[in-house]
């Protein structure tokens, strides 16, 4: 009789020590899981974060190199064509940035005019890259090239840009950089060991590379990465390296440019912390388990004999005899009290590194909020502000057609002058100034940002009756204030109606940025309403219903 109490007493503590454990062990198990999650949703936001800053250096390193030749292209000796004047600044250029290796010019026969590595007037020069010097020609924008062998020995790549008189392209200026300047920029990213980056051309070609540069730049890169190249794959997708590994891979495009940048990350070494930190935590869990078995059978054998004290007390009693088994019980009691408030303890430190990890967690959010605003004007950037806008957008059709929008395209004029003769310092305080300006004209019903070095947009909701006066309105007071700078900065205005047949801002942003190309060609300090009423030199340009918004330009002296 007495075994079997004893038995049955050590089954059910033992069930209860189980079914105490059980709930804190499952509990366990969601943390070591969502941990991981967490771990590797961070992963994956660091690696595209990374992406996009080495893109947005990429572009930063081409920009300046297309300010050089814009430079050149809009001096005197470019627009007198005096080749000999031009030929001697672009040696200046050349000699003093060292990481440039020449400058060249062809002419739009495909002839190259001059090249800094000879002498002028030397015949019989070959052009690299062909191809792209008649894509600066067909669109008569700034065009980077693929890899070649430069004159002077190794590969290079070339930024052309145009050299345009009365709105038409004459010459194409190219400025050579060797890979290695490309190379030295990955390096500079401080990419952690393992990682490695990559610049690649619209045609897949590798043009520079964190890891083995000379072994693989100049060649193509590999099959899954060209495919991604060509599907224009989003976010970060599994690839196979140049040596043969799996990686976790995110691609960017270069903005403003056919280039992008791709980084990858062997997988075994991005889980590598990762697999090592769930081990311990899941080893450490079963040793705890273990230990916890051993000691609930020993409080399960404990808690027997003393019961049995008891039983065996009471059976005295009965029989008359005196045992003394005074407190036993009370003391295991206890124990179990102190138990319990162990397990209160361990759960308060668990909820405790669950409040840290959500704080953790809103800190990542607000950093990347942040990320997403230009850092210099505090302005949303350009992902944020095509958010913005097409929020409004949606606002705008919730609303029916009582109201419209209208998107700003400004580009200021003669800014790269003011970054050329002043220096940077001083175009930083001219974009602060314009940037000012403009969140002093955004109402909370607006939307505006920096897309570009010196270009803002500014997206307007308005009665649909009153949007287009509004749009003109506002454009007024921006070339007047933005004039009233100083240094013969001024700006340039494309404004575009947000209409119906434009199922995206992408669309209504093209037209307004055609429209402030427009407002260059006829002069700068204006702006122009993009339509289709009216035309100018086969373009609609809309001569408005409103007064004074078609085509408005200041009298003011700007540097071309």
């Amino acid at each position: 009789m007495k075994t079997g109490l004893r038995a049955g007493i050590k089954v059910w503590l033992l069930g209860l020590a189980v079914s105490a454990s059980l709930p804190l062990f499952l509990f366990s198990a969601y943390l070591i899981v969502e941990f991981g999650l967490r771990q590797q949703q961070s992963d994956m936001r660091e690696l595209s974060q990374r992406a996009e800053a080495t893109a947005n250096a990429v572009s930063q390193r081409l920009g300046e190199s297309a300010g050089y030749l814009s430079t050149l292209a809009l001096s005197n000796a470019a627009q007198r064509n005096d080749i000999a004047a031009l030929y001697a600044s672009a040696q200046r250029v050349v000699q003093s940035n060292p990481d440039l290796s020449a400058i060249s010019l062809v002419s739009p026969a495909g002839d190259l005019v001059f090249v800094t590595l000879q002498p002028l007037g030397t015949k019989n020069l070959e052009v690299s890259e062909p191809e792209t010097v008649w894509r600066v020609f067909d669109s008569g924008k700034p065009v980077a090239s693929g890899p070649f062998l430069m004159p002077s020995g190794g590969l290079g790549v070339a930024v052309g840009v145009p050299v345009q008189r009365n709105g038409k392209t004459v010459y194409c200026l190219r400025l050579m950089l060797r890979t290695d300047t490309l190379n030295a920029l990955l390096a500079a990213q401080q990419m952690p060991s393992g990682w490695t980056s990559a610049i690649v051309d619209k045609n897949g070609v590798l043009l520079a590379r964190s890891h083995l540069a000379q072994a693989y730049v100049g060649k193509k890169a590999t099959q899954s990465l060209r495919d991604a190249l060509i599907n224009h794959t989003q976010g970060v997708f599994d690839s196979i390296n140049k040596e043969g590994v799996t990686v976790k891979t995110v691609l960017v495009k270069v903005p403003g440019w056919d280039w992008s940048v791709g980084l990858g990350v062997p997988a075994q070494s991005l889980y590598a912390s990762l697999t090592q930190a769930m081990t311990l935590l899941i080893g450490f869990g079963l040793v705890m388990a273990v230990v916890g078995v051993l000691l609930s059978v020993a409080l399960a054998s404990l808690i027997t004999r003393q019961v049995g004290t008891v039983l065996r007390a009471a059976a005295a009693l009965q029989r008359g005899e005196h045992v003394d088994a005074s407190g036993a019980p009370i003391r295991e009691f206890d124990d179990m009290v102190q138990q319990l408030g162990a397990v209160t303890q361990r759960e308060q430190r668990t909820n405790l590194a669950l409040r840290n990890v959500t704080a953790r967690h809103a800190e990542v959010a607000s950093a990347l909020k942040a990320a997403r605003r230009d850092p210099l004007t505090s302005l949303p950037g350009r992902a944020l502000f095509l958010e913005l806008a097409d929020g409004l957008r949606q606002a705008q059709q919730a609303h029916g057609s009582g109201s419209g929008l209208a998107l700003l395209y400004i580009d200021l004029d003669g800014f790269k002058i003011i970054n050329d003769s002043l220096g940077h310092e001083q175009g930083d305080k001219v974009l602060m100034r314009t940037a000012g300006i403009l969140r002093a004209m955004t109402r909370e019903s607006d939307a505006a940002g920096r897309i570009g070095g010196d270009e803002f947009v500014l997206c307007l909701s308005a009665d649909a009756q009153r949007v287009e006066d509004t749009a003109c309105g506002v454009a007024a007071r921006l070339v007047e204030q933005v004039r009233d700078i100083g240094f013969g900065v001024g700006c340039s205005i494309g404004i575009a109606l947000w209409p119906p047949q434009c199922i995206d801002i992408s669309c209504a942003l093209r037209r307004a940025d055609e429209a402030m190309y427009e407002a260059k060609r006829m002069g700068k300090g204006c702006y122009v309403l993009f339509g289709a009423q009216a035309k100018r030199d086969g373009t609609p340009w809309l001569a408005s219903a409103v007064p004074g918004c078609s085509v408005h330009c200041l009298q003011q002296n700007l540097v071309a």
